[in-house]
């Protein structure tokens, strides 16, 4: 088990109230304490879209990925697309997954079910309900990546 960091935090040590400068003094601690860490985002990458499947258009976001809080999250909304791999090329080393993920994001009038492996190949495995390829939402997709 990995061992937990420590840092050192001046957290005020009296049952009194604290001063805004010892509040100050711990936000600035645990702003250095985290830097790098947590609430790190990288730019959004557009997904290489592959087996038909498109951008939806008509104002949402361009499917697209990035690094962001400890992880990777996904947005957009793709269409037309048949059921198999949907990207042209895998995810980047950094933003695959240290174990299979499996996803269901909104779909037609039902749900798809998606699978992402460690490789960083995302599939459309099933329609669920009375989802279908009308449209899919990426948005709200996220996963931790391997620290």
């Amino acid at each position: 088990m990995p061992e937990t960091p420590k840092y050192h935090l001046r957290y005020p040590s009296t049952t009194e109230r604290p001063s805004a400068s010892q509040i100050s003094a711990l936000a600035d601690d645990v702003e250095e304490a985290l830097d790098g860490k947590w609430g790190v985002e990288s730019n959004w990458q557009d997904l290489a879209l592959g087996n038909l499947w498109v951008p939806f258009g008509d104002g949402f976001d361009t499917p697209g990925y990035r690094l962001s809080g400890g992880g990777v999250e996904f947005r957009g909304v793709m269409k037309s697309g048949g059921l198999g791999a949907v990207l042209n090329t895998r995810l980047p080393a950094g933003y695959r997954p240290s174990a299979a993920k499996m996803f269901f994001p909104g779909a037609g009038a039902g749900h798809a079910r998606l699978h992402l492996d460690t490789t960083g190949q995302l599939s459309v495995e099933a329609w669920v309900g009375a989802g279908d390829n009308g449209f899919v939402s990426l948005d709200q997709i996220r996963y931790s990546t391997p620290s």
